[in-house]
């Protein structure tokens, strides 16, 4: 597909050390639920993405995301879809066998963090990749993630690369309004955001 960046020939290795310094990147004073890591881990993490990129021949660690996010994105999917924590489930399947929930929620803060790597105009060659995803996420426990990433998807894409997925992201909105206050103003400025762009 013309709309999917070349890998750069990454494999399994370097896709995992990506994911694994995304994970260790995304504890910030943003995301405190990350806070078990320590922050010589973060800033190592970003250290070995620097060297990794200087290695890869990318101008930088932005570009080397771009162009490994369609390796990157489809595990963290997987895991996320697998695990099946939705919002609105409090039963779980009897006899199923899933991931731990631990993991998906690691997931959403890869994956969060990756999208914050990719910006305009880049992005919106990805939307066919991100924003499933961060559908996935808007409808789970970890919410606020897809919220977040749904804010960067809007500021940093073209209307006409948004419209596609206007009303899924805005069903997302509306099935998280009866959340917590932390969540809500997240949801509120996701919406406006969103009917703002596709309104032009």
């Amino acid at each position: 597909s013309p709309s999917e960046p070349p890998t750069g020939g990454a494999g399994k290795e370097a896709v995992d050390l990506l994911l694994f310094c995304a994970a260790a990147r995304a504890a910030s004073a943003e995301a405190p639920a990350l806070h078990w890591v320590p922050e010589g881990l973060s800033k190592a993490a970003a250290a070995a993405m620097e060297e990794m990129a200087a290695m890869g021949g990318w101008a930088g660690v932005a570009e080397m995301v771009v162009a490994m996010m369609p390796e990157a994105v489809p595990p963290l999917k997987a895991v996320l879809k697998d695990t099946g924590v939705d919002a609105n489930d409090d039963m779980m399947m009897i006899g199923a066998v899933k991931p731990p929930k631990e993991h998906a929620f690691v997931a959403a803060h890869q994956f969060r963090w990756l999208l914050s790597q990719v910006n305009y105009p880049k992005l919106g060659d990805l939307c066919w990749l991100v924003i499933p995803c961060a559908l996935i996420i808007g409808h789970r426990t970890f919410r606020e993630q897809g919220m977040i990433s749904f804010m960067h998807i809007a500021k940093n894409v073209k209307v006409t690369e948004l419209s596609l997925y206007e009303d899924a992201i805005l069903d997302a909105c509306c099935q998280n309004i009866p959340a917590d206050d932390e969540l809500w103003y997240r949801v509120v400025e996701v919406s406006v955001l969103l009917l703002t762009c596709t309104e032009k």
